[in-house]
C-alpha cells in the first residue's frame, strides 16, 4: 500500500453517526430513543430548545473531536437544524469537512494552554482590545509586584452585574411558569463561586493568571475565589469589547447547560429529596407520586400528583417524568414551608 494513503481521511459511518445522535439526544432530552425518529422535529415534536441542543452539540463535540481534529458544530448549524435527520446529515458533513481539512495523521496546529491565543480559542471570543483581557486575568498579587497596572478588580465588579442579568434573564425567559422564588433558587444554582470556578477550570483559566509569586507557590492557579473572580472579570472584558451580545453569548455557552442541571427539576433544586425530609419530620410518611402522561410518544407531556399522608398535595407537569415530580415536589415542600398540608391538586 503507498505511503500516502495511510494519511488519507477514513470515510465517514453515517450509521454510526446517527446512532450517535440519536442516543445523545435522548440521553439530554431524557426521552425514549425510539422517539428520535429521523423525522421528528427537534423543537416541534421533541421539545428541545436552544440549550438543549448547545448541550448536545457540546457533547458531540467533546466525543468526536478525540477522533476527528478541528470537529465542531457552530451556532448557525444549530440554528438551522429542524428534524433529527438534519441533526445527522449536518454532523456527517462536519466530520467530513474536519477530516478533509485534517488528513489522519495530520495535528492541528495548536497555542500553549497558558496563551492568550489558546484562551480566545477556548472561549469562543477573539478580543479587538487585547489589553482588555490581560487585565481581566491581573490578580492584585501580581499587579503589586509590577507596578503600573490595574488589578482586575473593578472588571470582576461589572462582570458579576453582566452575569447576573443574563442569567436572570435566561432564566425568566427559560422557566416562564416558575414563581420568583423558585426562578431565583435558579439563579442561585449557577452564579456561585464553586459554579464559576468550575468554568474557569475547565477554559483553562488558572494557566492564563497573572499572580504574584506568593500566590502562585501558594496555589492560587487552582483557588475557588480567584478562579471564580477572574471569570467574572473575563466576562466583564467580552462586554466592554463586544458588547452584551457577545458577553451572553460566553455565559450562556459556558452556563447554559448548568442551569438546567442546576439539578433535577425546573427549579433548580432536588425538592424530591427536600420533600422527603421535612415530611419525615413531620411524621407524614414518605411521598407517594401517581404519574400520567398524554400525547404521541414523541411529545410526551406528563402529570404528577404527589400524596402526603393519603392527601393530595401538590401537582405538577412537565416534559418527562422526573420534571413532573419535581415540579409537584416543589409545590408542597413550599406549602409545608409555609404551615400548610401542601398547596393541593389542581
Amino acid at each position: 500500500m503507498p505511503a500516502e494513503t495511510h494519511s488519507r481521511r477514513s470515510p465517514v459511518d453515517r450509521d454510526e453517526v446517527a446512532r450517535l445522535v440519536r442516543e445523545r439526544l435522548a440521553e439530554i432530552l431524557e426521552i425514549d430513543e425510539d422517539a428520535v425518529q429521523p423525522r421528528a422535529r427537534l423543537r416541534a415534536d421533541l421539545h428541545a430548545d436552544d440549550f438543549a441542543l448547545i448541550e448536545w452539540a457540546e457533547t458531540l463535540e467533546d466525543e468526536l473531536g478525540e477522533r476527528t481534529v478541528g470537529f465542531r458544530l457552530d451556532d448557525d448549524d444549530l440554528v438551522e437544524l429542524d428534524t433529527v435527520s438534519d441533526a445527522i446529515e449536518c454532523v456527517v458533513a462536519r466530520l467530513s469537512s474536519s477530516r478533509a481539512e485534517h488528513p489522519a495523521g495530520s495535528a492541528a496546529p495548536r497555542s500553549a494552554p497558558g496563551t492568550l491565543e489558546a484562551l480566545e480559542s477556548r472561549i469562543g471570543y477573539q478580543f479587538r482590545e487585547r489589553a482588555l483581557l490581560e487585565r481581566a486575568l491581573s490578580h492584585r498579587s501580581w499587579c503589586a509586584e509590577n507596578g503600573g497596572h490595574e488589578s482586575n478588580e473593578r472588571l470582576e465588579f461589572l462582570g458579576d452585574s453582566v452575569l447576573g442579568v443574563v442569567v436572570t434573564d435566561d432564566v425568566f425567559r427559560r422557566f416562564p411558569h416558575l414563581p420568583e422564588g423558585q426562578l431565583s433558587e435558579v439563579r442561585a444554582g449557577v452564579v456561585n463561586a464553586r459554579a464559576l470556578a468550575d468554568v474557569a477550570a475547565e477554559i483553562g483559566l488558572g494557566a492564563c493568571l497573572r499572580l504574584g509569586k506568593g500566590e502562585d507557590a501558594g496555589g492560587g492557579r487552582a483557588k475557588q475565589s480567584i478562579l471564580a473572580d477572574a471569570f467574572e472579570a473575563v466576562i466583564a472584558a467580552v462586554y466592554l469589547d463586544g458588547g452584551l451580545d457577545a458577553a451572553t453569548e460566553l455565559v450562556l455557552t459556558r452556563l447554559g447547560h448548568r442551569i438546567g442541571q442546576a439539578a433535577d427539576g425546573p427549579g433548580g433544586r432536588d425538592y424530591k429529596t427536600r420533600l422527603q425530609e421535612l415530611a419525615a419530620q413531620r411524621s407524614l410518611g414518605r411521598p407517594r407520586y401517581q404519574v400520567r402522561d398524554e400525547g404521541p410518544d414523541h411529545a410526551k407531556r406528563f402529570f404528577a400528583v404527589v400524596l402526603l399522608d393519603g392527601e393530595a398535595s401538590g401537582a405538577g407537569e412537565g416534559n418527562s417524568k422526573k420534571e413532573a415530580e419535581q415540579a409537584a415536589a416543589w409545590i408542597a415542600w413550599s406549602g409545608l414551608q409555609e404551615g400548610g398540608q401542601g398547596a393541593g391538586a389542581t
